[in-house]
């Protein structure tokens, strides 16, 4: 968790390689955690949660650093590890588009919106949601606000 704070604080303060590093030492902190300790059913299902948050913000800080096809990588992880994910779609579309992959960025946004119409019931919060998906801003209250 420390490391997802930290992450998101650096990131607000636009230090994104710093960023980077708390969020790659969270994800390896994560698996080393998975693979020493015997976890629960639950447990191992918050700490999936936790990778995928992680993995998601590691691709948002690497868009800021335009290391786009790094970026597009670790939102495909970070939706493998939660499939149920809109903000890792979105942000493996914003990679696309910037590799110039106006297909799959198109597909990706269209996951995102399913996503966020099977969460949500009005439409008008799905597009203010999405409105500010696309411009990633965490903050240590967004963060906590999620739980983690």
């Amino acid at each position: 968790m420390e490391f997802l704070i930290n992450g998101a604080a650096l990131y607000d303060n636009g230090k994104f390689a710093e960023a980077l590093v708390s969020f790659i030492s969270g994800c390896e902190s994560l698996l080393t955690k998975a693979v020493t300790e015997s976890l629960p059913a639950q447990s191992m299902s918050d700490t999936a949660s936790m990778a995928a948050c992680l993995w998601q913000n590691r691709a948002a800080t690497l868009l800021k650093l335009r290391r786009f096809s790094d970026a597009g990588k670790c939102a495909q992880h970070a939706r493998s590890l939660n499939p149920k994910s809109d903000s890792s779609c979105i942000v493996g579309a914003r990679a696309a588009l910037q590799q110039g992959l106006v297909g799959p960025a198109v597909e990706l946004f269209a996951k995102a919106l399913e996503i966020s119409c099977r969460q949500r019931s009005k439409t008008s919060v799905v597009v203010d949601q999405r409105s500010q998906l696309l411009r990633p801003n965490w903050s240590h209250e967004d963060v906590a606000r999620l739980g983690y």
